[in-house]
């Protein structure tokens, strides 16, 4: 189950860390006859900032249960789920399981944080339960701009200031999330400026005839100017090193591959800022790069030559460039043409040469700028891309095309000879979810990818997994396993609401992509997984950024969300041998219905 926000998001490693310090314990009384009971949400010691909490365990189906005296319903399972009303501070959650007059109680404590709220005009005050903007520290130039943001007493006059200058700045109020009394502003830092480790201080001057003093505050993050003209040199550590365009919670940008050189002119927290162009930047996390302290600042790639050629069963787009350069591939939603775009580079194009027979290139145009960087435009003769692969051979940037399918021998087996890659989520110390009952995710991923393993392999197809065995693999180890053989990948997870959410409110099966290539066999998978017995509710087929549709090219990659495990009902589903079995028999006729589609005769033309 990846990572997503409330409403289809995944409980991430960090709760997973909390999850493990408050295991749930079956609560089993000394005299049998009493009811067990088994607390698995929320995890003891939880801290939230919503209005409520998820609770769930599990008990004898024929119990009764009431969390905090309100009743719970129990389902056949014995799984009972929903969800309890916080108040601000601490919380003491009472579980109660029944059989007449046999009763087993187990407590939990949860926290809810103190919600922002409009404080009263007077005393005039900053509000102590905000932090302020900058928050993290940072390292600036001339010309960036600061964004201050502070709360407190509404109505108020409120300036601000940088480090020990005299000069205070103004901060104008707004309203935000509904709450008055925020005053936000920026500051530009000034080529005279020199500041290290200055802290903002912010002022809420009482109106005039106000006997009141005024009340002041300092920001936690602290500013320093980094005077030198010349941006500092990184390089990427390894592949699928993600820039994006924001520090926090900014859309993908691109990904570096290893030994990128990075040219970094700022810093958030532990957020390195990246030049692309003049115009252009992106954010990396400071451990995903090595700072090289010995490289010659500014050094450019040059493109000069183009060649297109034919590697194994790929056509390969091949640019010298003299360094390693950041880039990044946009793909056409028709799969028709791919736009790539380095950064870094002085443009001195001479020829574009292509040594393939077959001419699935339709053309290579080259649009340079004047920011040192240079646009390609990828055109593919009758389109039919179904995925990609970009690497560096030295510091010749290749970009492998993958080619239409071929029709199969037999029609009426699709699969056979394919190569198709499945993904268990999670494994080892990452659980993913866990269900009222106390299943865990992985365990689920893995018996289903064991299932479809079987059913794939039955209808011709070579299957590879990304993990046989309850064992860790990182994302980047997945990623680079697509990149070495496949036709397919599918990711397989169960998903979860947020830890604030209804688990009885949603449920069913959703198809996640990331690329326009995997578009159709998400849509394909989908379509036979609604018609399984008993028909799943529909979630939706997604376009979402996570991390092994949005880093796997090479392949059309598409990830499952087969069920809610939060959703009790969903849970009993996966519960039944089954059901997983007629589900993952959908998924395989999804498969088969995708490949045949794609393979079919007239993409022939393109090869």
């Amino acid at each position: 189950m990846p990572r997503r926000t409330a409403g289809h998001c995944r409980i991430v490693c960090l709760f997973a860390t909390i999850f493990i310090a408050g295991w749930p314990l079956l609560a089993r009384p000394a005299d049998s006859a009493m009811p067990p009971l088994l607390v698995v949400w929320p995890p003891e010691g939880t801290s939230v900032g919503g209005e409520r909490i998820r609770v769930g365990g599990r008990t004898d189906r024929d119990a009764q249960v009431t969390v905090n005296g309100k009743p719970m319903r129990v389902f056949a399972s014995g799984a009972f789920a929903g969800t309890c009303p916080l108040s601000v501070g601490d919380n003491r959650i009472l579980f109660r399981a029944s059989k007449g007059d046999r009763v087993t109680t187990a407590a939990r404590t949860v926290r809810r944080a103190t919600p922002l709220q409009t404080l009263p005009e007077t005393p005039v005050r900053f509000d102590p339960n905000y932090d302020g903007q900058p928050s993290e520290d940072l390292v600036v130039r001339f010309g960036d701009v600061i964004l201050i943001r502070v709360k407190g007493s509404p109505s108020q006059r409120a300036t601000f200031r940088v480090g020990s200058g005299e000069t205070q700045y103004p901060l104008v109020p707004v309203s935000r999330y509904g709450v008055a009394g925020f005053y936000e502003g920026a500051y530009q830092v000034k080529p005279t400026d020199r500041f290290v480790e200055a802290r903002v201080t912010c002022y809420l001057n009482p109106s005039k005839g106000s006997r009141e003093s005024a009340a002041q505050m300092r920001t936690p993050g602290k500013v320093t100017v980094d005077g030198d003209p010349f941006p500092r040199v990184a390089q990427a550590r390894e592949d699928y090193t993600r820039l994006r365009a924001e520090a926090h919670r900014g859309a993908p940008l691109l990904a570096a591959r290893k030994g990128t050189l990075l040219n970094v002119d700022g810093r958030v927290g532990n957020l390195l800022r990246v030049a692309l162009t003049p115009s252009l930047h992106g954010w990396v996390a400071r451990e995903a790069v090595e700072m090289i302290e010995d490289e010659p600042l500014l050094r450019r790639g040059t493109v000069q030559d183009v060649h297109i050629i034919e590697e194994r069963s790929a056509t390969v787009v091949r640019i010298p460039l003299g360094l390693r350069v950041p880039f990044v591939v946009k793909e056409s939603p028709q799969c028709a043409s791919l736009e790539l775009t380095l950064f870094g580079v002085e443009n001195h194009l001479n020829w574009i040469t292509d040594h393939t027979s077959r001419g699935w290139v339709a053309a290579v145009s080259a649009s340079p700028s004047a920011d040192a960087s240079c646009k390609f435009d990828i055109s593919l003769r009758n389109g039919g891309l179904l995925g990609y692969r970009t690497y560096y051979d030295d510091t010749d940037l290749c970009v492998a095309l993958r080619p239409p399918l071929s029709p199969p021998a037999d029609p009426a087996r699709p699969l056979a000879g394919r190569t198709i890659l499945l993904d268990p989520g999670h494994g080892g110390g990452s659980s993913g979810t866990v269900g009222s009952t106390g299943l865990d995710e992985k365990v689920v991923d893995l018996e289903m990818a064991q299932e479809l393993r079987r059913l794939l392999e039955a209808r011709g197809a070579r299957v590879r997994m990304t993990r046989s065995d309850d064992v860790d693999v990182s994302l980047a180890t997945r990623a680079r396993q697509a990149e070495d053989d496949g036709d397919l990948l599918v990711s397989l997870h169960n998903n979860s609401i947020a830890l604030t959410g209804d688990p009885l409110a949603a449920r069913g099966t959703g198809v996640y992509y990331y690329y326009p290539h995997s578009r159709e066999a998400a849509h394909a998978i989908y379509r036979r997984m609604l018609r399984v017995e008993p028909p799943p509710e529909p979630y939706g087929v997604v376009t979402a950024d996570l991390y092994i549709p949005r880093e796997i090219t090479a392949m059309p990659s598409v990830l499952l969300e087969c069920l809610f495990l939060s959703n009790p009902e969903d849970e009993m589903l996966l519960l039944d041998k089954a059901f997983v079995q007629r589900d993952m028999e959908a998924v395989a006729a999804g498969i088969a219905d995708w490949f045949s589609s794609a393979a079919a005769e007239p993409a022939a033309e393109n090869r």
